[in-house]
C-alpha cells in the first residue's frame, strides 16, 4: 500500500517534470518559428513567440543595433536585434534573430530606412550591453550573469541568508514556547 503510494507519488512528478520541459523546448521551437520583425504603418517592432507584436513608430528609432550576448551556459554566443533610439536607448529586442537570415535583415533595414550598425562576430558580456544600450538587457539577466561572475560572493550571501533565517525562526519558536 505504502508502496504503491510511492510510486504513484513518483509517476505524478516525473509526468510535472516532463510537461515543464515539454512546454519549454515548445516556446523556444514557437520562438524560433514565429519570432521575427514587421513593418507596417510606419511602425516596425517585433513579432513574439505566439504571434504578439511590439512595435514602436519608425521615427523614434534611430538604428538598429546587431549584437551578440556571451552565454554562460554554452560556448555560442546568443545574436540579438536592438532597436536603438536617438538617445542611445535600446526600445525594443529580437531575441531569435539568429533565426533570421542576413539578407531578410537588410531588406527589413532597407525598407525601414534604418541603419543597420553592429556585428555578431563579437560577444558581449550582458554588463557591457547593459551599460552601452540601457534597456537591452533585462534585469533578471544581469542578476543571474552577476551569481555565475561571482560564485564564492553568492555563496556566502545564501549560506548567511539561510543562516540568517534559521536563526529568526530558532528565536520565534523560543519566544512563542515560553507562552
Amino acid at each position: 500500500m505504502i508502496g504503491d503510494q510511492l510510486l504513484g507519488q513518483i509517476a505524478v512528478f516525473i509526468a510535472g517534470m516532463s510537461a515543464i520541459a515539454v512546454l519549454m523546448l515548445s516556446y523556444t521551437r514557437l520562438l524560433l518559428a514565429n519570432g521575427g520583425l514587421f513593418l507596417a504603418d510606419g511602425r516596425a517592432g517585433v513579432v513574439g513567440a505566439l504571434g504578439g507584436r511590439k512595435g514602436v513608430e519608425v521615427r523614434d528609432v534611430d538604428h538598429l543595433q546587431k549584437c551578440s550576448i556571451q552565454n554562460w551556459s554554452t560556448a555560442r554566443p546568443f545574436p540579438v536585434v536592438l532597436f536603438v533610439d536617438r538617445s542611445g536607448r535600446s526600445i525594443l529586442r529580437l531575441d531569435s534573430a539568429d533565426a533570421l537570415p542576413d539578407d531578410g535583415l537588410a531588406e527589413f533595414s532597407r525598407r525601414s530606412g534604418l541603419a543597420l550598425e553592429g556585428s555578431w562576430d563579437e560577444p558581449v558580456a550582458p554588463k557591457e550591453l547593459a551599460r552601452r544600450f540601457p534597456g537591452s538587457v533585462p534585469r533578471a539577466t544581469l542578476i543571474s550573469y552577476s551569481v555565475l561572475e561571482h560564485p564564492r560572493r553568492t555563496g556566502w550571501i545564501v549560506g548567511g541568508t539561510t543562516v540568517l533565517v534559521f536563526l529568526v525562526l530558532f528565536v520565534a519558536l523560543l519566544v512563542r514556547s515560553n507562552r
